[in-house]
C-alpha cells in the first residue's frame, strides 16, 4: 500500500470536487489550486469552539444540569459523526461533483482498489473538516467545563471511529451504485428518476433538520432512552462503548471497542472487494422501439385552457422540477421548514386555548407551502438558462410564458393549501364565516407569493449554467423575500385585526374582502412588472 499515492489521490479528488463547482472555462485561483482552506478552518474552529463552549455553556444552558448534558453529548457524538459522514456522502453522491470522482475516470491509472477507497475517504474527511472542528472543539470545551477531560477525549476518539464507520459505509454504497444504478436506470427510467428525487429530498431535508437545535434535542432525548436496547446495531457500538466507559463498565467498553474496530475493518474489506468487482459502471444499452403515428391530444392542460405551447412548457418545467438536481434545494428548504414546526406542535396545542393561538400553530406548514410556491415562481425564468433563447424563437408571447410559469407553481401549491385548510377545519371546527375568512386569506397570500416570485425572478434572472446554479440573482432573492414579507403582512392584517379586536367592531366578512383587494392589487402590479421584465429580456 502506497501512502504517498493515497494522499496524492485524495488531493486530486478534493481538487476536482472544488473545481467542479466553478463556472465552465474559469481558471482556478487561490485555494482552488490547493485543498487547504478546510484544513485551516479545522485548525481555527477547534480552539474557538472549545473556548466558547467552555466560557459560555453555563449562560446558554442556565436551566440545564451541565454534567448530565455532557454525558448525553459524549454518548451521542460517535453516532452523530457516523450520521454526518453518511449524510455528506449521500449529498456528494447526488451532487454534480460526484461525476469527477468516478472511478471510471481513473480506471487506467496505477492505483489499486484499496488505495482508491482510502483516498476517497480522506477526501471526504477534508470536506467534513470544518464540521469536525466545531463539534470536537465544543465537546472538548464542555469536558473542560465539567472537569471530565478524559471522558471528552474518549468521546472524540470514538467520534473519529464513527466518522470512518460512516465513510466506509458510503464507499460500499458508491461501489454498488456504480453498477446497480446503470442497470436500474436502464430498466425503469421514470421510476429511477422518482426514486432519485425522493432519496435526494430525504437526504437534504434530514441534513437541514440536523442543523436545527430543537430537532437535535428531541433526537438526543429519544436516543438516550433507546440506545441501551439497541446493542445489536453495529453503527451504535461506538456510542455504547462511550456509555459503558462513563458508567465504569470496563469489560463492556473493551467488547464494544473491539467490536467497533471489527466493524470498521469489515466495512473496509467490503468496500474494497465491491470496488474491485464494480470498478467500472455498467454501460447503458439503448433500445429503439417502433415509432407510432402521432395523434395530437388535447390533454388535461388543454382542457384547462392552456394552448399546446403553454402545455408543453409546463410539462417541460414539471419534468425539470423532478429531475434537475439544482431544484432539490428549493423544494427541500420549505419542506424542512414545515417539518421543524411539527416537533413542538403537540405540546403547544395542549397549552393553547384561544382559536387564534391554535391557528398560529399551523403557521410553520403554511409558511413552507408559501415559500415553496414563491421559490418555484422565483426560479422559473432563470432555470431556462441558455434555452431561454428558444422561447424567443418559437411563437410564444410574454403572456404565455408568464402564464406557464405561474401555473407550474400554482398547481401543487393549491393542493397543499386545500389539504392544510381541511386539516385546520377538522381540528378546530371553525364557524362558516371564520372558515371563509381563513380560506380566502390563505389563497390570497398564495397568489401573492407566486406573482411576486415571478416578477422578481423575471427582473433578476441568472442564466449562468454552473453545477450549482441559483437561477436568480442574490439581490433578487433578498428583495423578493422582503417584498413578500410586506405583502403577507398586509394581507393578513384584516383577519389579525378581527381576531384580536383591535378596532372594536369589525365585521368578520370585511376581512376577506380587504385581503382580496390587497391581493388583487399586488398580483396585478407583479404581473405587469413580470411582463415588462420579460419584454426587456427578449429585446436584449
Amino acid at each position: 500500500m502506497n501512502f504517498k499515492l493515497i494522499l496524492h489521490m485524495a488531493k486530486i479528488l478534493a481538487l476536482s470536487s472544488v473545481r467542479a463547482k466553478r463556472a465552465a472555462g474559469s481558471v482556478p485561483t487561490g485555494f482552488a489550486k490547493s485543498p487547504k482552506i478546510n484544513i485551516i478552518f479545522f485548525l481555527i474552529s477547534f480552539p474557538l469552539a472549545a473556548f466558547f463552549a467552555n466560557s459560555f455553556i453555563g449562560t446558554f444552558l442556565a436551566d440545564v444540569s451541565i454534567s448530565p448534558f455532557f454525558f448525553q453529548i459524549a454518548i451521542f457524538l460517535p453516532s452523530f459523526m457516523t450520521l454526518a459522514s453518511v449524510m455528506y456522502g449521500l449529498l456528494f453522491e447526488f451532487s454534480q461533483s460526484s461525476s469527477v470522482g468516478s472511478s471510471d475516470i481513473i480506471n487506467w491509472l496505477p492505483i489499486r482498489a484499496l488505495e482508491f477507497v482510502l483516498a476517497s475517504v480522506l477526501s471526504m474527511l477534508y470536506f467534513l473538516a470544518p464540521l469536525l472542528g466545531l463539534f470536537f472543539g465544543a465537546v472538548f470545551g464542555l469536558s473542560l467545563y465539567v472537569n471530565m477531560l478524559p471522558s471528552g477525549l474518549i468521546s472524540i476518539a470514538f467520534g473519529v471511529l464513527g466518522i470512518f464507520l460512516g465513510a466506509f459505509l458510503i464507499e460500499i454504497i458508491r461501489a454498488i451504485t456504480n453498477r446497480v444504478s446503470a442497470s436500474f436506470y436502464k430498466r425503469s427510467g421514470r421510476t429511477a428518476v422518482a426514486v432519485r428525487m425522493i432519496i435526494s429530498l430525504l437526504v437534504m431535508v434530514t441534513f437541514i433538520l440536523v442543523t436545527n437545535a430543537n430537532f437535535l434535542f428531541t433526537i438526543l432525548q429519544q436516543f438516550m432512552g433507546g440506545i441501551g436496547n439497541a446493542w445489536f446495531i453495529p453503527i451504535l457500538w461506538p456510542s455504547l462503548a462511550v456509555m459503558n466507559y462513563l458508567s465504569a463498565e470496563n469489560l463492556q467498553v473493551l467488547l464494544y471497542t473491539v467490536a467497533s474496530l471489527g466493524v470498521v475493518v469489515a466495512f473496509i474489506w467490503a468496500s474494497v472487494k465491491l470496488r474491485q468487482k464494480y470498478w467500472v459502471p455498467a454501460p447503458f444499452s439503448i433500445t429503439l422501439k417502433p415509432s407510432k403515428s402521432y395523434t395530437p391530444k388535447r390533454g388535461l392542460l388543454g382542457s384547462l385552457g392552456f394552448t399546446s405551447a403553454e402545455a408543453a412548457l409546463i410539462r417541460k418545467d414539471l419534468r425539470g422540477l423532478t429531475r434537475r438536481k439544482e431544484m432539490i434545494t428549493w423544494i427541500a428548504i420549505p419542506l424542512a421548514m414545515s417539518l421543524i414546526s411539527l416537533f413542538s406542535f403537540q405540546s403547544a396545542w395542549e397549552t393553547a386555548t384561544a382559536t387564534p393561538d391554535k391557528l398560529m400553530l399551523f403557521w410553520g406548514p403554511l409558511m413552507g407551502v408559501f415559500m415553496f410556491a414563491f421559490y418555484i415562481a422565483l426560479t422559473g425564468i432563470g432555470q431556462e438558462g441558455s434555452a431561454f433563447l428558444n422561447l424567443q424563437v418559437i411563437p410564444l408571447k410574454e403572456e404565455e410564458v408568464a402564464k406557464s410559469k405561474l401555473a407550474l407553481a400554482l398547481f401543487p401549491s393549491i393542493i397543499a393549501v386545500v389539504a392544510l385548510t381541511a386539516v385546520i377545519q377538522l381540528m378546530l371546527a371553525l364557524r362558516l364565516e371564520a372558515l371563509i375568512t381563513i380560506t380566502v386569506t390563505l389563497f390570497a397570500v398564495l397568489f401573492e407569493c407566486i406573482f411576486v416570485g415571478l416578477a422578481v425572478g423575471s427582473r433578476f434572472p441568472d442564466f449562468t449554467e454552473v453545477p450549482r446554479a441559483r437561477f436568480v440573482d442574490q439581490k433578487g432573492i433578498w428583495l423578493g423575500m422582503a417584498v413578500i414579507a410586506v405583502c403577507i403582512g398586509v394581507t393578513f392584517l384584516p383577519p389579525f385585526i378581527y381576531s384580536y379586536r383591535i378596532l372594536g367592531v369589525f365585521p368578520i366578512l370585511i376581512a376577506p374582502v380587504l385581503s382580496v383587494t390587497a391581493c388583487t392589487l399586488i398580483c396585478y402590479a407583479s404581473y405587469r412588472a413580470a411582463l415588462n421584465s420579460l419584454r426587456n429580456i427578449t429585446q436584449n
